[in-house]
């Protein structure tokens, strides 16, 4: 039987603040506060079945804030590139979640491997500045590729920079800031309003 030593259960315990410090890929020490969650996720419809992406879930938060409010047909499928982390959620049998230890760039081959065509919303905690500029590139264009017709991307950020690429892909973009975040955090809403792929 597997029994871990003291400095295991130290770092199993501070999980996001190991794989912060040793994945340049994890964007922060601490997860999103609850309210936070509730206002970043208030434009989702949790009243039908759909299906939502979550790029970069870290420990969790959103994820369980997801599924404790989809409904029974729904789906969310998390992309977590660190694998720690990653296999952390995996710990969760919900039968509507299913966990890709990948790139979010990646997330049209994935849906093809799911069989689905298109989703309703992509969620992202991705700090895009800590991409490199082809990375940041895909992961903006794939998502228009994967969301449906009037389909919603919301990014939550550290700083809005991000919002110039959005732009580029996405017309139609509703943006807000959360100060009382620390750091404080910028959320935009960006809404599919076309069938153009780019």
């Amino acid at each position: 039987m597997f029994t871990a030593s003291g400095k295991q259960k130290f770092m199993i315990k501070n999980s996001l603040i190991f794989n912060f410090i040793k994945d340049k890929h994890v964007a922060s020490v601490a997860p999103t506060s609850k309210k936070n969650v509730l206002k970043i996720c208030k434009r989702i419809d949790f009243n039908k079945d759909i299906v939502i992406v979550e790029y970069g879930p870290g420990n969790g938060v959103f994820t369980k804030y997801l599924l404790s409010k989809i409904s029974a047909n729904s789906k969310l499928i998390v992309i977590e590139r660190n694998k720690g982390l990653a296999l952390e959620l995996l710990k969760n049998k919900d039968q509507r979640l299913k966990v890709f230890n990948d790139s979010a760039q990646n997330i049209n081959q994935i849906l093809e491997k799911e069989n689905i065509e298109k989703v309703d919303y992509v969620i992202s905690g991705i700090p895009l500045s800590f991409l490199n500029y082809q990375e940041r590139e895909e992961l903006v264009k794939n998502t228009y590729r994967a969301l449906k017709n009037k389909g919603i991307f919301i990014v939550y950020q550290f700083t809005k920079k991000s919002k110039k690429l959005i732009v580029k892909y996405f017309n139609n973009i509703y943006s807000h800031i959360r100060p009382l975040n620390m750091p404080p955090l910028f959320v935009f809403e960006a809404v599919k309003i076309s069938e153009n792929e780019y």
